[in-house]
């Protein structure tokens, strides 16, 4: 206790350190000096059987361990038992075959609690055959438990069978920016050996030297003045990726952050996920450009090239292309919850095909306050038996709710019926003001022409796309 450990060479061992049956443990600081220990232990009576068998509030750092170790309950490849308060595994390596006949086994930690940074294991676990742990094999209720930044390299022989990085019991545990590379376990964040080609990355280096790449923007600091920047359709797949949080353990909702459109691109993926409640509440920024979208997903509900945002901020986009889903589709936001939310300067051309209620900008505004400001529908409706919004397809559970300044210039046939500016909304009101369409359709709005009538007194006005229209004096 107190006292400093290190190794100063490549070693093969036979021996470990402390013993769990007489209660002999190390609370010292053991510093491998990135040097390799090369152990082999066999014990098939010894629970918690490891390199360092039992330690309690003590410090194991730079290591690398290989070989192999055989032993019962709890067999791990660093630590077998860390009792009491303030362990640390840090920057250390983990390489060699742990197994047992039993029912628990852990590839760095075997049982209790400690914190673990920086840490890779690439080994093999054999056994385990009611809990495989990566990082941790068995937690308890106690001290500070935690796992950061480590990376979980899958061998081919690996069996799948229970494995996850962390393994609990009765308690919680914090798992923060870890990586595997399979999708096994409910633990950690999907990482790529080789760089995918069909979305942008970010690349890590691991403490082994192992070069990983994990979904990320390319560039910006999500700053107002520094966004995070979107250049093509990788950029749109990584961000996709980011906010639905699929292959990871965490979504990023980029609240408070911004985003920005830097060229014209085409896109498949939507952002947000309304199955799993994952959704945007940041600033998009399109930046007067314009996404090109061929969505489909029929599966769920307000599908949309931002199927679900919060409290967020859309401004400055076109949307063209194509969008094909359920109820609540739409050809910009397919729900959007929570206050704050605006779309700004938006221009939606794209073709919306879709359920019994379909919205042109917002398909669902639900315990939502929400204002659409300055924006163009000019795409193509089918779908919507039962009612389309052109601007706000569908509201309720209160909120303010308003469309203002707005224009439609309607495509459809002007027979198509339940088709109005802004439709339905349950305990809650639609305020629709200075708003203009092409065609006298229901309630909202006020007819306008594209071309100046020959007589009467008119205003021209421009709308966001740049359309010039005429409005009786």
């Amino acid at each position: 206790e107190g006292e400093h450990v290190q190794l100063n060479a490549d070693i093969s061992v036979s021996q470990k350190i402390g013993d769990s049956d007489t209660n002999k443990f190390f609370s010292g600081t053991f510093d491998g000096n990135r040097h390799t220990i090369t152990v082999n232990l066999t014990d098939d009576a010894k629970n918690g059987l490891a390199l360092f068998q039992m330690i309690k509030g003590a410090s194991i750092t730079n290591l690398t361990v290989a070989g192999k170790i055989t032993g019962a309950i709890h067999a791990a490849g660093l630590v077998g038992y860390s009792f009491g308060s303030g362990s640390t595994i840090t920057n250390c390596i983990v390489a060699a075959v742990v197994s047992n006949n039993k029912t628990h086994i852990g590839g760095i930690l075997g049982h209790g609690n400690a914190i673990i940074d920086n840490c890779v294991f690439k080994g093999l676990l054999i056994g385990g055959s009611d809990a495989k742990g990566v990082f941790l094999g068995w937690g308890v209720d106690g001290d500070s438990k935690r796992v950061s930044n480590c990376l979980y390299i899958m061998q081919k022989e690996q069996d799948e069978k229970n494995l996850d990085l962390v393994q609990l019991y009765e308690c919680s545990m914090k798992v923060t920016e870890c990586y595997k590379t399979a999708d096994i376990g409910t633990h950690g964040s999907l990482a790529y050996l080789t760089k995918p080609s069909d979305f942008s990355t970010i690349e890590k280096t691991a403490v082994d030297g192992t070069k990983y790449y994990v979904p990320g923007l390319p560039s910006g600091r999500g700053t107002e003045k520094d966004p995070y920047k979107i250049n093509d359709e990788k950029d749109w797949n990584a961000f996709a990726k980011l906010v639905s949080g699929k292959d990871m353990d965490f979504a990023k909702t980029y609240e408070g952050e911004h985003v920005q459109l830097n060229a014209d691109i085409s896109v498949s993926q939507k952002i947000g996920d309304m199955n799993s409640m994952k959704f945007f509440a940041g600033t998009f920024d399109g930046n007067g450009l314009t996404i090109t979208a061929d969505i489909t997903d029929e599966s769920n509900s307000g599908t949309a090239l931002f199927q679900y945002i919060q409290s967020a901020t859309i401004k400055n986009l076109t949307v063209a292309g194509k969008i094909t889903g359920g109820i609540h589709t739409a050809g910009l936001v397919g729900r959007s919850t929570g206050s704050g939310n605006n779309i700004e300067k938006c221009i939606v051309t794209a073709t919306i095909n879709g359920g019994s209620h379909i919205g042109g900008i917002l398909g669902h505004g639900r315990n939502s306050d929400i204002t659409i400001d300055n924006c163009v529908f000019k795409g193509l409706f089918n779908g919507g038996s039962t009612a389309i919004g052109v601007f706000f397809g569908w509201g309720d559970n209160g909120g303010t709710k308003s469309v203002k300044k707005c224009l439609y210039i309607m495509r459809n046939d002007p027979k198509t019926p339940n088709i109005d500016l802004a439709r339905m909304c349950y305990d809650c009101v639609v305020s629709v003001t200075d708003c203009y369409k092409t065609e006298n359709v229901g309630t909202h709005g006020t007819l306008v022409y594209l071309e100046k009538p020959s007589s009467g007194n008119y205003i021209e006005k421009i709308a966001i796309d740049g359309t010039k229209f005429y409005v009786l004096a």
